[in-house]
């Protein structure tokens, strides 16, 4: 009897958790700059995002156009390019390569507003590829990509599915032929992560072809990534916490983050394997 009344306590507790979230979006200032910009340690056109903050989360951004946008280390300077024109991204040289160690800072200039921040590049980590698993239907999904918790090697990873090119799929859409999912090592293991809302299962055939990019993170970005994956991913879980302000390494005047990652990238093809075949890990 008295086990049965700690279950029925228990399932109380947890029912009472439940609730009804809602951001509010009408007290962020109008007049602010959201940046989003992270730059690695491949030679490459890198590019940093600039919008207007938006009043709804399925609202477009109003671009940020017409900025004067760079990057500097203790030697060089980059001058970044909007294109197109009036679209608020902003494109570095194709052979600017950033170094691991070296600090970069973004510099802003607008009509009436000057931001600036600072990073320094992470060094990059090997892993092994992705798992991944067949389903009933004959089709395959991406398993956890990564361990959620690490003290010491905070990662994103990001993970492209394609399989437009497959035969069977040409006559489709090419843009609903493919998919991008994320996953996150942290030095934070929360209660919202662990029982986060569930994610919707990404399927796709054997023949697809998966790019795998492991970026290395600052201590300062993981925390970026870990406020805003508890205002959106993990919020509506059973254990929210109250929204708070995501952290930032820019001045007053902006939002965001700007990120220095060093990179890895593995590639790969699904194979018509079956579940027990691959075991290969992430770390």
């Amino acid at each position: 009897m008295r086990n049965i009344t700690l279950v029925t306590v228990l399932i109380l507790f947890l029912l009472g958790c439940e609730k009804a979230t809602e951001t509010d979006y009408k007290n962020i200032p109008p007049d602010v700059i959201v940046v989003d910009g992270i730059i690695t340690n491949e030679q490459k056109a890198q590019m940093v995002r600039l919008t207007h903050p938006v009043a709804n989360p399925n609202d477009t951004p109003m671009p940020v156009a017409g900025a004067v946008v760079m990057i500097y280390d203790a030697d060089s300077v980059w001058n970044l390019s909007e294109s197109p024109i009036n679209s608020g991204y902003y494109y570095s040289p194709v052979w600017f390569l950033p170094v691991v160690g070296r600090t970069y800072t973004l510099l802003i200039n607008t009509d009436d507003k000057s931001l600036t921040a600072k990073a320094v590049m992470t060094k990059p980590f090997a892993f092994f590829k992705a798992r991944y698993a067949k389903g009933n239907n004959d089709l395959y999904h991406i398993l956890p990509a990564s361990n959620p918790y690490n003290p010491n090697r905070a990662a994103m990873y990001k993970v492209d599915l394609d399989w437009s090119f497959l035969p069977s799929y040409r006559d489709q859409n090419p843009e609903d032929c493919k998919a991008v999912i994320f996953y996150y090592t942290l030095p934070t293991l929360d209660v919202n992560e662990i029982l986060a809302p569930i994610s919707e299962t990404v399927w796709f055939p054997a023949g697809t072809h998966v790019v795998e990019t492991r970026y290395s993170l600052s201590d300062e970005h993981a925390a970026f990534i870990r406020a805003l994956l508890l205002n959106t991913t993990w919020n509506g879980g059973l254990f929210d916490g109250d929204q708070a302000s995501l952290p930032t390494n820019l001045n007053d005047g902006g939002v965001g983050f700007f990120g220095t990652c060093g990179v890895a990238t593995r590639t790969f093809f699904v194979l018509p394997e079956k579940k027990a075949e691959n075991l290969e890990k992430s770390y």
